[in-house]
């Protein structure tokens, strides 16, 4: 028997911690010129109302990219969750610095 698991992520365009998803880009891409030029648009400042604000997380979600970019951060999470691979250990695959 298969199952299907569907959540939904609160904020989780926002929460999107740049660090984690750099590293994934630059080790799957095997380009960093390529990574470098999806950094530095991801990295760009965000307008909300009046307020520019620039962060190290979060995927502005006018960005035409950003739902590309979101489904890859989630790749390795689907890797641990199949089911050949055993129990699904997050902590290793989500250890973000506090």
């Amino acid at each position: 028997m298969r199952y299907v698991y569907r959540f939904d992520i609160r904020r989780y365009f926002e929460s999107i911690y740049h660090g984690l998803l750099t590293e994934q880009l630059v080790r799957d891409l095997g380009s960093v010129e390529v990574a470098s030029l999806l950094i530095s648009w991801m990295a760009c400042p965000m307008v909300r109302g009046n307020v520019i604000r620039s962060s190290n997380c979060g995927l502005a979600l006018g960005m035409p990219i950003a739902p590309t970019l979101a489904n890859h951060f989630l790749a390795d999470f689907d890797r641990v969750c199949r089911p050949e691979s055993g129990a699904c250990a997050l902590t290793s695959v989500f250890s973000r610095p506090s």
